[in-house]
C-alpha cells in the first residue's frame, strides 16, 4: 500500500509525453513565479492519498490509464484514431470526463460552489444580526468531493459521445504545453457569448481539447457545426504560432498551480507569450448571480444562477462553421441532441441515487447517439 500513497491527479503516463527524458519535465510554478527546468515527474500533480487510503479509486484509475495509454500509443505512433462505434472511443471519452473532474482545480471549484451557495441560503434563513456578521468567516466544503465528481463524470460521459474526434497536429515552432488541469471546454461558434451554457456538455458548437504531446492535441467537436480540416485525414496541421499560443493560453489560465512543458523548451519565449493570458486567471472560479423575477411570480422572487467564469476562447481557422449561428435568448441555448441529453441525465440521476447499478447504466448508454442534423437559421 505504501508505494501508492503518492496519488496523481494528472497521470504520470500522460506527463511523460511532454518529457524528453521520460522521467523529468519543466514546470512553471505560479506561487513562486519560477521555472523548474528539470522536475521529477513522480512529484508532479500529486498528493498523499489524494483519492483515499483504501486505494479503490486509485486502482480503478490505474486500470483506466493503462487502457488509455494504449489508445494514445495508437494515436501518437500509428496515427490511428478509434471509431465512434468502438469501445476504445468510449474509453477515451470516459478518460476525458474523469480527467476534467479529478484535479485539485475541480475540487476547489466544487467547494467554492458549495461555499457560495451555502452562504447564500444561510443569508436568507438567519435572522440574528450577530450570526449574520460572522457569515463571511464561515467556510463550507464538501466532505467527499471525489465521490460526487467521479459519479458525475461517469454519468455524463455518454453525452459527449456524439462528438467527432480529430487531432490537431502542431507544426509550428511553439510546442503545446500542459498543466495540472489540462482538459479544456470551449465553444468558438459562440465566442462572444459570456454565458457558461455555451460550454455545457450537450451544447451545440462544443469543443473539448486535451494536449497529449508537444505536437498533438485531441479535439472533440460538434461536426454539425464545424468542418475541420479535410475529410481525407483525422490529423489537421496547424502551422500558426498565434493559434498554438491561443490554445496554450487555456493552460496558463486554467492551471491550479503548475504548467508543464518539455525540458529544453524556449522558456523565455513561452513566458513572454503567457503574459497575455496570466492576467486572465481568476482566484474565484465560480460566478454566483441572483436575478429578481417579476412581481407577478407568487412563489418565487429570485433565481440563483451558478456558473463557471469564461475568460478565453481560442478561435481556430481549421474549424469552419457549417451553419448559421442561432440567436440566443434568455433561458434557451441550442443543444446538439436534446432527447439524448435528457435520457442520459435521467439515467445519471438514477445512478447517483443508487436506483440502477453502474453495469446497468453502462448498458443503457452503450448505444451511440444519433447526431441530429440541425438546420441553418
Amino acid at each position: 500500500m505504501a508505494e501508492k500513497k503518492n496519488q496523481h491527479y494528472v497521470p504520470k503516463f500522460y506527463l511523460r509525453h511532454f518529457s524528453k527524458s521520460g522521467s523529468c519535465i519543466s514546470v512553471y510554478n505560479f506561487k513562486s513565479s519560477k521555472v523548474i527546468a528539470q522536475a521529477s515527474i513522480d512529484g508532479q500533480a500529486s498528493k498523499k492519498y489524494f483519492y483515499g487510503r483504501d486505494l479503490f479509486l486509485e486502482n480503478r484509475l490505474g486500470e483506466l490509464e493503462g487502457q488509455v495509454g494504449s489508445i494514445f500509443a495508437d494515436i501518437l505512433k500509428r496515427r490511428r484514431l478509434p471509431l465512434r462505434t468502438d469501445d476504445k472511443f468510449r474509453t477515451l471519452c470516459l478518460f476525458m470526463m474523469i480527467q476534467d473532474s479529478r484535479t485539485t482545480a475541480s475540487v476547489s471549484k466544487l467547494n467554492e460552489m458549495a461555499n457560495k451557495l451555502g452562504k447564500e441560503m444561510l443569508r436568507r434563513s438567519i435572522k440574528d444580526p450577530e450570526l449574520l456578521a460572522h457569515l463571511p468567516d464561515l467556510q463550507i466544503s464538501m466532505s467527499y468531493p471525489f465521490s460526487i465528481l467521479f459519479k458525475q463524470s461517469i454519468g455524463m460521459e455518454p453525452i459527449m459521445r456524439d462528438l467527432k474526434l480529430k487531432i490537431i497536429h502542431n507544426v509550428s515552432s511553439v510546442p503545446f504545453i500542459s498543466s495540472d488541469h489540462p482538459v479544456v471546454f470551449q465553444n468558438q461558434f459562440y465566442d462572444n457569448i459570456s454565458d457558461n451554457r455555451c460550454r455545457g456538455l450537450a451544447s451545440a458548437g462544443l469543443q473539448i481539447l486535451l494536449p497529449i504531446s508537444p505536437q498533438y492535441m485531441l479535439m472533440f467537436y460538434d461536426d454539425v457545426v464545424y468542418d475541420v480540416g479535410s475529410i481525407a485525414t483525422n490529423f489537421v496541421r496547424v502551422p500558426s504560432e498565434e493559434q498554438i499560443e491561443a490554445l496554450n493560453g487555456h493552460q496558463w489560465i486554467g492551471a491550479m498551480g503548475n504548467v508543464f512543458f518539455p525540458e529544453g523548451a524556449d522558456t523565455d519565449r513561452l513566458l513572454k507569450m503567457a503574459q497575455k493570458y496570466i492576467p486572465l486567471r481568476k482566484q474565484e472560479r465560480v460566478d454566483l448571480t441572483i436575478t429578481s423575477l417579476d412581481e407577478d411570480e407568487p412563489q418565487q422572487k429570485e433565481v440563483i444562477k451558478i456558473s463557471s467564469s469564461i475568460s478565453h476562447v481560442a478561435c481556430l481557422s481549421i474549424c469552419r462553421p457549417r451553419i448559421k449561428r442561432t440567436t440566443i435568448s434568455d433561458g434557451y441555448f441550442p443543444l446538439r441532441n436534446d432527447f439524448w441529453a435528457a435520457s442520459v441525465r435521467q439515467w445519471e440521476r438514477a445512478l447517483m441515487k443508487g436506483q440502477i447499478s453502474f453495469d446497468e447504466f453502462w448498458l443503457l448508454t452503450t448505444k451511440v447517439p444519433t447526431v441530429k442534423k440541425r438546420p441553418a437559421r
